[in-house]
């Protein structure tokens, strides 16, 4: 079992170039780098955020650069009888919705981002 120590992991990788090829040792060497590449992607989609505000600045929601909400306020007028209480499920999904839609495309961006850095293009639609 490993313990994840720089030298067990040094001595794991002594045993297989032993008893594997360089091509299979470059392909896991590949392997590695593009799932660490993978990793840093889906974190830097999580922290991305993105804001939206009502028209009145009275509600506010962010969300993340995979268009997930992870922020609501709602400012005190809004539920002191402002608005009628279809105005207020409004205001807040639509300003929901504008936070999802702008962190769907802050999360693009990084997609276009990661792909150009890995000398990739961009993925077309799947067709079967």
């Amino acid at each position: 079992m490993s313990d994840g120590s720089p030298e067990h992991i040094r001595g794991l990788d002594d045993a297989l170039r032993s008893v594997l090829s360089p091509k299979v040792i470059e392909v896991l060497r590949q392997t590695r780098a593009i799932e660490d590449a993978q990793a840093q992607f889906f974190r830097a989609l999580d922290e991305a955020r993105e804001e939206a505000f009502s028209p009145e600045g009275d509600v506010w929601s962010a969300a993340t650069g995979k268009g997930e909400n992870v922020a609501l306020a709602i400012d005190d007028t809004v539920l002191s009888g402002k608005y009628t209480l279809e105005e207020v499920e409004d205001l807040v999904s639509d300003t929901m919705i504008d936070a999802s839609g702008l962190g769907l495309a802050a999360g693009e961006r990084l997609e276009a981002e990661f792909y150009a850095s890995q000398g990739l293009g961009r993925p077309g639609p799947l067709t079967l």
